[in-house]
């Protein structure tokens, strides 16, 4: 009788830990992201190119180098994130090159260093590898003139 009641006993707290760890939990960000509800942006080049815009969890981004040249630079499309807003972002992309047509190679991206500015948090890299090798380009912190 005794094991009978330890074991229902023991059953009903196994049952009880996963509702409370998995109440505001997240599978990328830590339940602290998710529940305060921040988000982590990245600076990304308009259409034009002259601008850098704010996105979250963006499926196209491009970035110039530090110099602000297309050499160091990244021009990713059809972004797929498999994991967003915790303290490294990782996903795969097609590495355009910021030519018209995109024949690329698929890259595996991972955005990290995550820093608070102007009012927001964003990473300030992000690294690019594909079977070429790889590229790390220093992230705008804040949106603006390119």
């Amino acid at each position: 009788m005794r094991r009978i009641l330890f074991a229902f006993a023991l059953a009903s707290i196994l049952a009880a830990v996963p509702v409370a760890s998995g109440a505001g939990g997240s599978t990328d960000g830590g339940p602290r992201a998710q529940s305060a509800g921040i988000r982590t942006y990245i600076a990304c080049i308009d259409k034009s190119g002259n601008r850098y815009i704010r996105r979250y969890r963006p499926s196209r981004c491009g970035h110039f180098s530090a110099g602000g040249s297309f050499g160091g630079g990244v021009d990713l499309h059809r972004i797929k994130w498999s994991s967003y807003n915790g303290r490294i972002a990782r996903g795969r992309a097609l590495e355009c090159g910021f030519r018209l047509d995109c024949t690329g190679p698929t890259v595996s991206i991972k955005a990290y260093r995550r820093v608070r500015a102007c009012g927001h948090r964003v990473y300030t890299r992000l690294k690019a590898t594909s079977r070429f090798g790889s590229t790390v380009v220093p992230l705008r912190r804040c949106s603006g003139s390119a």
